[in-house]
């Protein structure tokens, strides 16, 4: 199996020497992942098949077993349990270590996994970098690369997060920011955030009201509204909220856009082993003068994580506007939130 798998990378790399970096990101991990994790599927003696195919409107879907497969999950292992009660049906790791044992928990709970095969921090290898990459994956010797094309960028420039609907309607998403990986739960009555930390340093944060970004905490930027213009919209919405929820002694949000406190229940769970630290906060959607997502639609969204000591902030690790500060400012800076159909 593990042959197989070799050959189906050096095939693939072979065949995506003219893409960006982050297209050759997503391809190798996406199908090596699930061919891997078909061995495990249930109720079949061999591998279910699963491909990604192009569809009709120039853009792709995995399918699998013959159908496509909309993936509803979340990043780590800790939680598979959970992300099956809560609706989803898959999660992603970050390398294959304990692979047999993660499939198995996840075949318990009726969920795919996709499995990150390569260790980019192992190999110590840029996946940005075509040339590194194609030379560091094959290995030994020599490499002699006889064409590199730049190609007019057809993508968007703001990253995109697809939310997913609980059996109970509730709307559930994830994303990484920095060391955290943020959940955030819209329920008919609350917007309820969670951070997962990996940060072994004591969180610090003096600061109140609208001075909260100046020590540890979380930042959360979001559209009430739908976006219906594919254009960035630069200026401010009355509907937009930003909320700092710090991470410091005082359980304090507030809204940057108002300078309100916002009234909220905060739960803390430090990791028996010092590893991650699991922060979570229960906003009620009336003390924002807001309803949850209801609508389908595009959704504008930015996540930062303020990291700070004793003095303040000493640095600002944000989700979409990775290279560009001034995001409080105009939210063009901001990714988008997809937000599907109710069923």
């Amino acid at each position: 199996m593990y042959h197989n798998l070799v050959k189906i990378f050096k095939a693939l790399v072979q065949s995506l020497l003219s893409w960006i970096g982050a297209s050759i990101r997503f391809f190798l991990t996406t199908m090596g992942i699930l061919w891997f994790t078909a061995y495990h599927a249930a109720g079949q003696d061999g591998p279910i098949p699963t491909s990604v195919e192009r569809t009709i409107d120039g853009g792709y879907t995995f399918m699998r077993n013959g159908s496509p497969y909309y993936v509803r999950g979340a990043g780590g292992i800790e939680y598979i349990a959970d992300v099956a009660r809560f609706g989803g049906n898959s999660i992603r790791t970050w390398s294959h270590d304990n692979a047999k044992e993660i499939l198995d928990e996840a075949h318990r709970h009726g969920i795919t996994v996709m499995m990150g095969l390569f260790n980019w921090t192992e190999m110590d290898c840029d996946p940005s970098n075509i040339k590194q990459f194609i030379t560091q994956f094959e290995g030994d010797g020599t490499f002699e690369l006889q064409k590199m094309e730049v190609v007019p960028f057809a993508g968007s420039l703001r990253k995109k997060v697809s939310a997913s609907w609980t059996p109970n309607g509730d709307l559930l998403f994830n994303l990484r920011v920095g060391d955290a990986i943020v959940t955030g739960a819209s329920t008919p009555d609350s917007l309820i955030l969670t951070g997962r930390f990996e940060d072994r340093e004591p969180f610090v944060n003096t600061k109140q009201g609208t001075e909260l970004w100046n020590g540890d905490a979380l930042e959360v930027a979001f559209s009430a509204q739908p976006v219906t213009s594919k254009r960035p919209r630069t200026n401010f919405l009355f509907s937009d909220v930003h909320l700092g929820l710090s991470l410091g002694e005082r359980p304090e949000v507030v809204n940057f856009r108002t300078g309100a406190l916002i009234p909220v229940k905060r739960d803390i769970l430090v990791d028996e082993g010092g590893a991650f630290t699991l922060v979570s906060w229960k906003l009620p959607w009336a003390s924002l003068k807001r309803e949850g997502w209801q609508l389908e639609g595009r959704y504008l969204l930015e996540v930062a994580r303020d990291q700070g000591n004793a003095k303040g902030r000493t640095e600002q690790i944000r989700w979409n506007s990775v290279e560009a500060e001034g995001f409080h400012l105009n939210p063009g800076l901001w990714g988008e939130l997809i937000v599907p159909k109710k069923q």
